[in-house]
């Protein structure tokens, strides 16, 4: 069955409404027993531009929607969630979420306060306020004063990183740290002169023969092991290159004090609000989602050389032209009448240099040659005089902004194929591009087959219209 039929069928099967069903105002779908709610489309759509959709552009959505919630709940059905690297990732983005938690509590909504939010909104014009309520304009209005605020917040988290460090009394046991430090250097050096250029700090740092405490706080004592677990629990990556004492000092003093801040975080139960576990949430099935594609769709797209070649002339005419140029002169005159004037003695056969010196009135570069043009440059004047032809005064002025302007054209190069190695990654990319999405319908059509699927678009609408009213 080709792309195009499995398409119609989708289509088909999205437009299918439950007759005589009127289900609870948040849910969207129903893959067998699993409900998926309106608030899983803001993935897709920012909350505040919903009600700019028409029903054909929701549809569309809800089509991209349904094939990620199948794969979604298919990726569950087959325990995805239980698998190793999805449980590190997590992991990762839930220690790291738990410090950028506790600086947004601690920082920033001590700075930007809703009442904050609400005397910038009253600051705006009455016009504006008019046909913007608040509640549209929040987030914008929260993004712009977390710009305004940025170099405050950071310096209030810089001076609680300082006050934390002196009031834990971190110090860096000088004997073990300049040892573990040389160490490092001299492994990281070995495995540039090596073979092992990839080779991962963390790889580096479990090939040392060392494991003496290098930091402490009171009683508690910071060592290579330490180092070693965390990064691995983290996901991160020392610099790959040799450090300094300063530098090695700073970024093992950060994790130290981050992971100080970890445990604030955990003892004062931010990841066990509703927010944070939201978003942990979010992420696991982003995760989960991303392999599944990953497993099911990327693998089998095989970009053979004689495939990309295929395609490439397959789509020269629609994807690898160089656009068509013409050559172009030009004489700017602020006055309408003048141009006119100007305009006809160009027609005439007088000569167009001359007159660029005696009439132009916005200096150019090579007396008003702008060379050779497409379409897409110099806004209208590129279009007017790709579609007048080669080798005459085009008999027309063309606005630009305050001027009016007399153009008169050159040779004229039609548009060509482009050399296919000059777009090889561009064809492959877009090769992939093809080839994902019919494997992705395809498999969507059989995850529609596969589990008892039920979709209220009608459900959607009506949410849509609401939210349209209150806005």
């Amino acid at each position: 069955m080709d792309h195009v039929k499995i398409k119609q069928i989708f289509s088909l099967a999205l437009l299918v409404f439950l007759v005589g069903c009127r289900p609870p105002a948040d849910l969207l779908l129903k893959i067998e027993r699993h409900n998926v709610k309106i608030d899983a489309i803001y993935n897709y759509l920012p909350r505040r531009d919903l009600p700019l959709y028409s029903k054909t552009q929701l549809d569309s959505l809800v089509q991209e929607l349904l094939s990620d919630q199948l794969m979604l709940y298919d990726a569950y059905k087959q325990k995805y969630h239980q698998r190793d690297e999805v449980k590190t990732t997590v992991a990762a983005f839930h220690y790291n979420y738990c410090i950028e938690f506790f600086i947004k509590r601690h920082f920033i909504d001590s700075l930007i306060t809703e009442k904050v939010l609400i005397d910038r909104y009253r600051a705006l014009s009455p016009d504006y306020r008019d046909y913007h309520p608040f509640k549209k304009v929040r987030d914008d209005l929260y993004e712009d004063e977390l710009a305004k605020r940025r170099l405050i917040i950071a310096e209030a988290v810089a001076d609680y990183y300082q006050h934390l460090k002196i009031a834990t009394m971190l110090r860096l046991l000088q004997p073990a740290f300049d040892h573990f430090l040389a160490q490092y250097n001299e492994l990281v050096r070995n495995t540039a002169r090596g073979d092992s250029l990839e080779a991962k700090p963390v790889s580096i740092l479990e090939s040392m023969h060392f494991d003496s405490a290098f930091a402490q706080i009171k009683n508690r004592q910071y060592n290579r092991t330490w180092l070693i677990n965390l990064m691995k629990l983290r996901q991160i990556d020392l610099p790959r290159g040799v450090l300094s004492p300063a530098s090695f000092y700073n970024v093992i003093e950060t994790l130290i004090l981050e992971e100080l801040i970890y445990h604030q975080s955990k003892s004062e139960k931010f990841d066990q609000e509703p927010a944070f576990r939201q978003a942990v949430q979010k992420y696991r099935e982003k995760t989960m989602l991303h392999l599944y594609q990953i497993e099911n769709i990327n693998k089998q797209i095989v970009a053979l050389e004689d495939s990309l070649q295929a395609f490439y002339q397959k789509n020269i005419a629609r994807r690898y032209l160089s656009p068509a140029a013409v050559e172009v002169w030009t004489i700017f005159a602020q006055d309408s009448l003048e141009a006119k004037s100007v305009l006809q003695k160009a027609l005439q056969g007088q000569d167009f240099a001359k007159l660029y010196h005696r009439y132009n009135a916005r200096p150019l570069k090579n007396q008003g040659y702008l060379g050779l043009i497409t379409a897409n440059d110099y806004g209208e004047i590129g279009k007017t005089a790709l579609t007048a032809g080669p080798n005459c005064v085009i008999p027309k002025l063309v606005n630009s902004g305050k001027y009016f302007v007399v153009i008169k054209t050159g040779r004229f190069i039609p548009a060509r194929p482009i050399d296919y190695q000059l777009v090889r990654k561009e064809v492959a990319k877009d090769y992939s591009k093809e080839k994902y999405d019919a494997i992705r319908s395809r498999l969507t059509q059989s995850l529609l087959q596969k589990y008892q699927t039920k979709i209220y678009l009608e459900n959607l609408y009506q949410y849509v219209a609401k939210m349209g009213a209150e806005n």
